[in-house]
């Protein structure tokens, strides 16, 4: 089978560019035609991708300027309709809100390109924060779409009003084989990971910090991401005297080492669309502190049976969420034990016959519909 990924870049490390490298290197290692394709610069191996993997861009130089930015859109959908992957292509996954809507107008709308691939878009993000023009641009357009992908079933429910072919896969996690568990957990390493973004709300963990901090002196924070906000967060960090307290480290191929380290999880955001992080460090065994937003944290955590749901921007729930864990560990050992055995149901090879049976529906939809 031809499968095609198609993103806006692949050059940072984030969870995205995680994910899509962990199925896109299953999909190349059981066989299949994989691409990748995206719309800014070229394919890096940020994260490292199998030799046979094929790698491409959109190729045309962006216009500056917000009156040149339709016509960037412009040129996008007409590459992506002259892309010889694409054209040749049995699956289509475009990624992210824009990707998907260059694709729909590429491809299926306001007529169906013919010998276009079966097309499946897929938002890795809460869509309630996406900008007011493009909520309503992915009303009009999603549902000519042949599948809308979402990662949980409350961000199900949101398409459910003008979408009705939607399928809910979760995010894959794999551990490295062989594990390497270690002797003995400390009971003092918290652990958070993210891009230093507004998204991730780093400057509320921050605060909660200084709280737990106040408490449990010898506890430390290692914060693993890098992002905008990163000097704004180190010039925090400094203002409230948690600097020896903390360790900052940019991302890493070796995540699961320091999850494996923790004594848990902290996760501070506003938002999300799932949270692959929270899937990782459930499967490594490591309790989760986490705000209760939307989305990810209440689908994946069972409140005080793997982790700990605290009301969302709230620096002091969090804090105290840390703190219980961390001054009781036979509760913490409990919650290790429950997170491996919830995690379960997110490892690669039940996602990926999610996947694979999705596939099979969609093509075998394009043979019967195909003129």
């Amino acid at each position: 089978m031809k499968i095609v990924q198609l993103y806006d870049s692949y050059f940072i490390k984030g969870g995205v560019e995680r994910v899509l490298a962990l199925l896109l290197n299953s999909w190349a290692a059981d066989g299949h035609d994989v691409s990748l394709l995206v719309r800014e610069g070229q394919v890096t191996d940020v994260y490292p991708l199998h030799a046979d993997i094929k790698r491409s861009s959109l190729m045309h130089a962006p216009q500056p300027g917000r009156g040149r930015r339709l016509l960037n859109y412009v040129q996008d959908i007409f590459a992506i309709r002259r892309q010889p992957d694409v054209r040749g292509a049995d699956i289509l996954i475009a990624n992210g809100p824009w990707c998907a809507l260059l694709s729909i107008l590429a491809l299926k709308f306001p007529l169906r390109l013919r010998g276009a691939p079966a097309l499946i878009v897929c938002d890795h993000n809460n869509p309630a924060a996406f900008g007011s023009l493009t909520r309503f641009t992915c009303r009009l357009l999603y549902r000519h779409a042949d599948c809308v992908l979402s990662l949980t079933q409350p961000q199900a429910k949101l398409y459910q009003e003008f979408v009705h072919r939607i399928t809910v896969i979760s995010n894959p996690v794999n551990l490295p084989t062989p594990e390497q568990p270690i002797d003995a957990v400390p009971d003092n390493q918290v652990l958070a990971v993210g891009r230093l973004a507004y998204q991730k709300g780093f400057d509320y963990l921050l605060q909660a910090w200084a709280l737990v901090t106040e408490q449990r002196p010898d506890a430390h924070l290692t914060i693993i991401g890098e992002g905008p906000e990163q000097s704004a967060l180190h010039t925090q960090a400094e203002q409230l005297g948690i600097s020896a307290q903390l360790t900052w480290l940019p991302f890493t191929n070796q995540i699961f080492q320091y999850y494996q380290r923790a004594t848990l999880l902290a996760v501070s955001s506003r938002y999300e669309g799932q949270g692959l992080v929270l899937l990782e460090a459930q499967a490594c065994g490591l309790p989760i502190v986490s705000f209760d937003c939307d989305f990810g944290p209440r689908e994946i955590i069972a409140d005080g049976q793997d982790g700990l749901l605290c009301d969302p921007a709230n620096p002091a729930a969090l804090a105290k969420g840390i703190l219980q864990l961390l001054n009781e560990p036979e509760l913490c050992t409990d919650m290790r034990n429950n997170a491996r055995v919830a995690a379960a149901k997110y490892m690669l090879p039940q996602v990926l016959q999610q996947w694979d049976a999705l596939f099979e529906k969609l093509v075998a939809s394009q043979k019967t519909t195909t003129p």
